[in-house]
């Protein structure tokens, strides 16, 4: 048998809150009385607002578009800003990291610094090799046969020196093994406390390895921001494989954001000096990047001075690839193509130049001559 209060509950009938129907007919209600005031003259049409109702006039959808409008542009400027500073966090911390491990950033400040004094130290370190060479010399041809039982004398033949390797080994492993049996409890928690962290290591990989895999599917399905997003994940956990730094490059490419593609680039570089796929790709960004640049530019001369820049930094990449990976064949394609592509870029803009300027030519004597009539 069938509840009649159940029946009587539109809520529970149709899925539609009491709440909707009670405002509905409050709308309704209002504007039935707006109606019949103004068939009444009581009031006068152009001041009726029943906005609060959610009724608007012409000129208060409008001024309502407005207003969401502008919210919509201040959301996406406040959005804008806040990206802009998490990638500026994100950038920073990643350097400050790169740079405790593998150095200073080429061509900052102090990486110059540290070029010199390697410069100054391999220049003293040629001085001290050229003096132990000379005293080998001195020493190889003495005939003071006591200097053999000097005891600073150190025989310098690979047989010698690979026993004495051994015997430094063999006397640090039996230190070890004494300073672990009167420390058994200091090494024993050294060690499970390595091995804590070997696990949690193995499972941050675990994870941004995953995130990585996940990157590639989005990349295939040519789903950029998704894979970009993986590909981030996936750096967060591993912050120098090269190989997630590199797919981050490449994202950033498939979206033409240029800039942002050489800054992975140069992440990878510095921490694989020898990276080819960085190396290539960074050469293929300065290319666009320079392209980009150049179609802001109108005049012919500076337009070429972009292009030729972007060009220039392109090859030294390549030629730095070479040097990593002589035989590569894509590599070594790639090279003469830009070589190729620059001399027919400047010989393009050089023609398009001078068939602007006989033009202009042209149009100048027509003119004269018209005024000479």
């Amino acid at each position: 048998m069938s509840d009649p209060m159940a029946m009587l509950d539109l809520e529970r009938r149709t899925g539609v809150k009491n709440s909707d129907v009670d405002d509905f007919v409050k709308k309704t209600d209002a504007l039935q009385q707006a109606i019949s005031g103004i068939v009444s003259g009581e009031l006068d049409p152009a001041k009726v607002s029943l906005k609060k109702y959610g009724i608007l006039t012409e000129q208060e959808q409008a001024e309502e578009d407005a207003r969401r409008e502008k919210n919509r542009k201040e959301m996406a400027e406040r959005v804008a800003k806040e990206k802009a500073e998490e990638a500026r966090k994100e950038r920073e911390k990643w350097w400050d990291g790169a740079e405790y491990m593998y150095g200073p950033r080429e061509g900052s400040a102090d990486w110059k610094e540290e070029q010199e004094d390697a410069r100054n130290q391999k220049a003293k370190e040629r001085a001290k090799r050229t003096e132990e060479e000379q005293q080998k010399l001195l020493d190889r041809y003495s005939l003071d046969y006591n200097r053999w039982n000097e005891s600073n004398y150190v025989p310098d033949d690979e047989a010698s020196k690979e026993e004495q390797a051994y015997l430094q080994k063999q006397k640090e492993e039996e230190d070890m093994a004494k300073f672990e049996a009167t420390n058994a409890e200091w090494c024993n928690a050294q060690k499970e406390d390595i091995d804590k962290r070997r696990e949690v290591r193995a499972k941050k990989d675990g994870q941004a390895n995953a995130s990585r895999l996940k990157g590639n599917r989005y990349y295939g399905q040519k789903k950029y921001d998704r894979a970009l997003e993986m590909y981030m994940e996936s750096l967060a956990g591993t912050p120098y494989k090269t190989n997630v730094l590199t797919n981050i490059s490449l994202c950033y490419s498939k979206m033409k954001k240029w800039s942002d593609a050489v800054e992975f680039c140069d992440r990878a570089i510095h921490c694989d000096r020898k990276c080819v796929k960085a190396l290539v790709r960074r050469s293929v960004n300065f290319i666009e990047m320079s392209k980009a640049e150049s179609t802001a530019v109108e005049e012919t001369e500076k337009k070429m001075k972009i292009l030729k820049e972007g060009r220039v930094k392109a090859l030294k990449d390549l030629e730095a690839a070479l040097l990593a990976d002589p035989e590569n064949k894509d590599v070594i394609k790639h090279r003469r193509d830009v070589v190729q592509d620059l001399a027919d870029e400047e010989l393009e803009l050089r023609v398009k130049d001078l068939v602007v300027k006989e033009e202009k030519r042209a149009l100048d004597s027509v003119g004269e001559a018209g005024a000479g009539g």
